[in-house]
């Protein structure tokens, strides 16, 4: 649910957004502290930082799943005060319903669409993951690659305009990873949601994202922004890609001075400091 606010000029905004929770001590732990973020349409923005930085919790605040303690969290301008229509999520575990086959699964999310439209969109979704051959199939009878592919069609359906991002890929082998990967840049370059992507691999991160913000460590605070420039498609294995993978690890490791590789070509590195950034204008596995 949602409700008007001024905020209109950016897809998703965070403005001096906190969250806490009340720990079984008893005490208050502060996941996040005064985040402050804007992510235009179509972005791809991922999120970095150590384990209990507030990543996660980070998502859940903009899917409307969890309150903000402090701050405001606004999709196109409205401002979030429960689970957000606009938003469609994705975990790292893929979270079917096992009594349901692969085609039901997908049907689940168009539950209050009119059944007659119901199934050209989900054959529709199943061909752009190659999954038309295991509609029938249960969340058993799938790889876990297969499985992912399922849970990402389940929430592309509905054709959301911010997709959420929680490790989708972090529990697959690398080869499976790495052909996911690319199968939802293909995916969302064509319906072009706004994403935000959180991932602890750095890889993944450069690869996918037009933006990677780092998060301090607890209380999550934003420590950098940087814009990746690299032209798509990105090829994992040119000098330009590895630099960026380096920077992204020294802002992880709070390094300030990241002296150029006389070895490795300068490559364009656009980066801000502190919070608010404006805005610039299938084959299946075995």
């Amino acid at each position: 649910m949602v409700s008007a606010s001024s905020h209109s000029s950016t897809a998703v905004r965070l403005r001096r957004v906190s969250k806490q929770f009340r720990a079984a001590e008893g005490h208050h732990v502060t996941a996040l502290c005064g985040v402050e973020v804007d992510i235009g349409g179509g972005e791809v923005v991922a999120l970095v930082g150590q384990s209990g930085c507030g990543k996660s919790t980070l998502l859940r605040l903009v899917a409307g799943l969890e309150a903000p303690s402090e701050g405001e969290v606004s999709i196109a301008g409205r401002s979030v005060h429960g689970p957000a229509a606009e938003c469609a999520m994705v975990f790292q575990e893929h979270r079917l319903f096992p009594w349901l086959t692969v085609a039901e699964n997908v049907a689940f999310a168009l539950r209050d669409v009119p059944r007659a439209e119901q199934r050209g969109l989900i054959q529709e979704q199943l061909a752009v993951m190659g999954l038309q051959s295991f509609a029938r199939a249960y969340s058993h009878q799938l790889s876990g690659g297969m499985a992912q592919r399922a849970a990402l069609a389940r929430a592309l359906v509905r054709k959301p305009s911010v997709l959420l991002l929680d490790e989708p890929f972090a529990a697959l082998d690398a080869f499976t990873k790495t052909r996911l990967q690319e199968e939802l840049w293909h995916v969302r370059d064509r319906a072009q949601p706004t994403t935000l992507l959180v991932t602890h691999d750095i890889e993944e991160a450069v690869y996918l994202a037009d933006r990677i913000v780092v998060l301090s460590e607890r209380p999550g605070q934003i420590r950098a922004q940087l814009t990746i420039d690299l032209a798509r498609p990105r090829d994992r294995t040119s000098s330009a890609f590895s630099l960026w993978r380096r920077r992204v690890l020294r802002e992880l490791s709070g390094a300030q001075d990241f002296p150029s590789s006389p070895t490795i070509p300068a490559a364009p590195i656009s980066i801000h400091r502190g919070q608010a950034l404006p805005l610039a204008a299938r084959s299946k596995e075995t």
